[in-house]
């Protein structure tokens, strides 16, 4: 297991490589890393945080924010994101409470899962997300991002941290 203070490093090296990106974000897959990278998302009845993993599945960093919409393009976009990304396996964060309880948001993300699943044809994997959002935001903060641009970034961020979780438990397994 990753020490704690590793995540935080891995997290901004991985912020920095981001913002030395090409203005639209994209890094394309190679021959590579296709069918190698794992995605993360953290579903909110607002917006969807996009993480991705590196090629080796070691580290996660926050990709994108995605607006949830009446007309269902948010599921257009990540399949794009998928795509452009060859990503292999697909996590969604599903909140409970600190007790294990579902909340109403668990069945907000589990709704999603099933509708994505249905258009999608890809197989979502589940993972705990409990306090992600509240861990992205005291990263960004260590991270000396400013506040007025952490509301926007702390989906992706939640996002980067259920995968880096999702990584480390299940670092041995392939498929």
């Amino acid at each position: 297991m990753m020490p704690f203070w590793s995540k935080s490093i891995a997290l901004l090296s991985a912020y920095n490589h981001q913002n030395s990106m090409t203005p639209n974000g994209e890094e394309p897959a190679t021959e590579s890393t296709r069918s190698a990278r794992w995605m993360a998302l953290d579903v909110g009845d607002k917006r969807i945080g996009v993480a991705v993993s590196d090629p080796l599945r070691l580290t996660a960093r926050p990709l994108t924010t995605l607006a949830r919409t009446r007309d269902g393009a948010e599921y257009r976009q990540l399949i794009d994101l998928l795509q452009r990304w060859a990503v292999e396996r697909l996590v969604v964060g599903v909140p409970r409470r600190l007790s294990g309880e579902t909340t109403a948001s668990t069945q907000l993300v589990e709704s999603f899962i099933a509708e994505f699943e249905g258009i999608s044809g890809v197989r979502v994997e589940r993972a705990e997300e409990r306090l992600s959002s509240k861990e992205a935001e005291r990263l960004m903060a260590e991270m000396r991002i400013p506040a007025e641009q952490r509301r926007s970034k702390r989906d992706a961020f939640a996002a980067a941290l259920i995968l880096e979780w999702y990584l480390e438990e299940n670092s041995g397994t392939q498929k």
